[in-house]
């Protein structure tokens, strides 16, 4: 409510500086977050793994962030409906985000004027409705190769009344591969490409604001058509040197919810495999610490602030991706206990309450780190304010900034009773 809250005032120009610098660095680490319960709930579909049931009650509490319209408005409770219908619902819906994303960004990258609000407002919402269904609408999309043989006749894992080797199952393998190659895989290419070709645009714009600086000409007309707001979800929070990154971060839940159903399904393998891939971004992400720091509205060492918190948001992205590779690792055990069979020769070492307590752990302390920097970020200060301009404080000071006159003891009076509201 209070971000939904300041994005109305913003939309009136009555923000304050502190509340909008608070959403932009907060606006990495809640991505993140998004990320990791996005992949780490789909494990259990992708690897085969049949969790302990505490932890899938835990994990139970974050499965809305798929966006999953079947799993929210529970549509089995309404119609009967197979699997190859939420497919194709799903398909239909990816194809049209996708669709709208496509003309969008390639409309504001050709046009030859500034967009208008109303046209960028737009790209900007479906920009961030395509990022937030990504994970769970290509991983609907690969469940339709993710098939189980019993006693000779392959069954979909995700629905046992669905012959994998039914005509009306191979049209929907059709229909999936065309929606993975147009739009799991083209997703992230067209990002890629947006971003490369703006990126070599970059040195003749930057040329073209130093002539409108010479000849005094304002900066949109000497820049037509120049405006990147609309790839600042993409680009804003990575060093320049690292703008691509966003769609590295698509490919690795690509692959680890995707991709990784391909690959060996229901063995050890296909488990390790995916925990090398964690391991490789983890590696990357410790090597090259890409995000971009951004400093609180009025501090003093502007960059003393950006270098805390680009510390702080790689610090997160990296305990993230370690969360994720030792969610794997558990998996990994998790599946070894099933098939285990003692011998005397291998003892495993652990039960399943000790398993199960550290998987919890595992996926509990990325949102404890998260809320961390959210209490720090969004402190006292910010809902002190907060709260004083929803009293109405800001607009008597500022009618007493602009008549120039002293404060009067009677209004003295009553910013002392608001404080003592907001206390």
């Amino acid at each position: 409510v209070w971000l939904v809250w300041g994005a109305w005032r913003k939309r009136k120009g009555r923000r304050s500086a502190v509340l909008q610098g608070v959403v932009t660095r907060l606006r990495p680490v809640l991505k993140q977050l998004v990320s990791f319960y996005q992949v780490v709930t789909l494990f259990g579909d992708v690897y085969q793994v049949q969790y302990p049931a505490l932890y899938l009650g835990f994990l139970d509490l974050f499965s809305f962030m798929h966006f999953d319209f079947t799993y929210i408005l529970r549509l089995e409770c309404l119609m009967d409906y197979t699997w190859h219908t939420t497919m194709y619902t799903t398909l239909l819906l990816f194809a049209a985000l996708a669709t709208a994303q496509f003309a969008l960004l390639v409309h504001l990258e050709a046009r030859g004027t500034q967009p208008s609000a109303l046209v960028l407002w737009t790209t900007k919402a479906v920009v961030l409705i395509t990022y937030a269904c990504y994970p769970g609408f290509s991983n609907t999309l690969f469940q339709a190769y993710n098939c189980h043989t019993v006693d000779g006749t392959r069954y979909l894992r995700r629905d046992y009344s669905i012959d994998c080797d039914s005509p009306e199952h191979f049209t929907a393998q059709v229909f999936a591969g065309l929606g993975i190659a147009g739009c799991s895989v083209g997703i992230p290419s067209l990002y890629l490409a947006i971003l490369s070709r703006h990126r070599r645009q970059q040195p003749q714009l930057q040329a073209r604001r130093g002539a409108g600086r010479t000849t005094g000409v304002p900066a949109a007309a000497a820049m037509p058509g120049a405006s990147s707001a609309h790839l600042d979800f993409f680009v804003a929070d990575y060093e320049d040197r690292y703008w691509y990154w966003e769609a590295i971060e698509l490919a690795r839940k690509l692959v680890l919810t995707g991709f990784a159903a391909l690959w060996m399904p229901g063995t050890l393998m296909q488990i390790i495999l995916s925990m090398f891939v964690a391991f490789t971004h983890c590696v990357l992400i410790s090597r090259y610490f890409p995000y971009r720091g951004h400093a609180q509205p009025g501090a003093v060492d502007k960059q003393g602030a950006q270098k805390q918190h680009a510390a702080v948001t790689n610090s997160f992205a990296l305990q993230s991706v370690v969360m994720t590779f030792l969610s794997l690792f558990g998996a990994l055990l998790v599946r070894f206990k099933q098939g285990f069979q003692a011998t005397g020769a291998v003892v495993e070492g652990y039960d399943y309450d000790a398993l199960q307590a550290f998987l919890i752990l595992t996926a509990a302390t990325t949102i404890i780190f998260a809320f961390c920097i959210v209490m720090q970020e969004a402190g006292l200060q910010a809902v002190y304010e907060l709260l004083l301009k929803f009293l109405g404080r800001d607009r008597g000071d500022g009618a007493a900034r602009e008549q120039g006159t002293a404060s009067s003891p009677g209004r003295v009076a009553g910013q002392t009773r608001q404080k003592k509201l907001v206390l």
